[in-house]
């Protein structure tokens, strides 16, 4: 994410193999099962600031699905023009940090 989002808003030179190569690998992350690095139990409610997942995550799991699968979705837009060009890799990165945020902003504490 940070490569993309670093081509995206200028802050590094737009290089087209790299951003597809980043926006594939992004893909193929988000489509891994991580069911077991999210065990009930294991939230800041009990672990403190070992983790900033908030304890929500668990007993609102539908939201979280949900908001997995727009993040995917958006996932296949980003995939398909990253390596075309700087505007489409802008134009998709919006729904793309939008998803991701969505699922932070709910389940993820604010660092201290």
């Amino acid at each position: 994410m940070g490569q993309l989002g670093g081509m995206a808003k200028g802050k590094m030179p737009y290089e087209a193999k790299k951003a597809q190569g980043a926006a594939t690998s992004l893909q193929a992350t988000a489509n891994l099962n991580t069911m077991g690095m999210w065990l009930p139990g294991s939230g800041n409610d009990k672990l403190g600031t070992k983790t900033r997942a908030k304890p929500e995550i668990w007993s609102t799991y539908p939201a979280v699905a949900e908001k997995s699968k727009a993040l995917k979705m958006a996932l296949v837009d980003l995939v398909k023009v990253a390596g075309t060009d700087l505007k489409g890799l802008q134009g998709a990165m919006g729904a793309v940090g939008k998803s991701c945020g969505s699922c932070h902003k709910a389940f993820r504490a604010k660092k201290q």
